[in-house]
């Protein structure tokens, strides 16, 4: 059995529902989508995150103030609210270098 050990952590607020990783040459990137009921307006709320995953700190994007152990950094690139998100997943095809990601939300959206 291979040996898993955390190297960065970082509460995200809302409940996580999917995440995806995209390993491309030049973009390494971690999307994660939540998605949670507000029990008080019956409101389906949402958030994707892109974080960049880095062996030697993050120099695009926030520093994330979670956990980091070692010398990995998790570093937040973009966070936007949404529906709530059910499902993720990044595109096989490149559009000027970037992959694309695609959502499926709550309010009956692929976005």
């Amino acid at each position: 059995m291979a040996d898993l050990s955390v190297v960065s952590s970082y509460d995200v607020k809302l409940t996580s529902d999917c995440v995806e990783w995209s390993a491309a040459q030049e973009h390494s990137v971690l999307a994660c989508a939540s998605y949670q009921l507000d029990k008080t307006t019956r409101t389906r709320i949402g958030e994707l995150r892109l974080y960049r995953f880095s062996n030697e700190g993050n120099q695009d994007g926030e520093h994330c103030p979670e956990k980091n152990l070692g010398t990995e950094h998790l570093g937040l690139l973009k966070s936007v609210d949404s529906a709530g998100i059910f499902d993720i997943k990044f595109s096989s095809l490149q559009e000027n270098r970037a992959r694309l990601l695609a959502s499926a939300t709550a309010s009956g959206h692929c976005d």
